[in-house]
């Protein structure tokens, strides 16, 4: 069981590195102003790393054991 969660974890945490790298890669994108985000590409990235997470097998059969 300690090995299932430490997995799930892991991959909670690489999700969250992605969405946090992919934040700062459109901030220095952005050339108008440093101070804003693209709130639409943030969410289309995030809900991009929730379906690859959701598809991925391993975390399917994680899950379901």
């Amino acid at each position: 069981m300690k090995t299932i969660l430490y997995r799930i974890n892991r991959m909670l945490i690489a999700q969250y590195l992605f969405i946090l790298g992919s934040m700062l890669i459109l901030k220095f994108r952005n050339d108008n102003d440093l101070d804003t985000y693209d709130p639409h590409a943030i969410l289309f990235l995030y809900y991009l790393g929730i379906m690859f997470y959701n598809y991925n097998p391993k975390t399917i059969n994680l899950l379901h054991h």
